[in-house]
């Protein structure tokens, strides 16, 4: 069974990057990857994502910002930052998981 995968980065090299680690993995699919917290809120509420994996700092809206907008479906988060003191934040979240950039396989 496929884990549906969406990406959500400012950044594109890194987007694209986490994305390229998530199509070696056999069991996840990427079913999108946006720029920013409102496209991902958009794209969440289909419910079509399994699994999101957030950066924290974005231009307008943080990922922990989108993490509070979400209600009836929310999906796993995986929280992706350079800054080790979201951590906590992050996990105060409930968060699946927490990936220190730059992100390895």
């Amino acid at each position: 069974m496929m884990t549906n995968c969406l990406i959500v980065d400012d950044d594109d090299i890194i987007r694209m990057e986490v994305e390229q680690m998530v199509k070696r993995t056999s069991f996840l699919n990427v079913v999108g990857a946006v720029s920013n917290a409102l496209d991902a809120l958009s794209f969440i509420s289909t419910g079509k994502a399994d699994i999101v994996f957030l950066d924290v700092i974005m231009p307008g809206v943080s990922g922990l910002q989108l993490i509070e907008c979400l209600n009836t479906y929310k999906p796993e988060i995986i929280i992706m930052t350079a800054e080790k003191k979201y951590a906590v934040d992050a996990f105060n979240y409930n968060v699946t998981d927490f990936l220190s950039k730059p992100i390895s396989e």
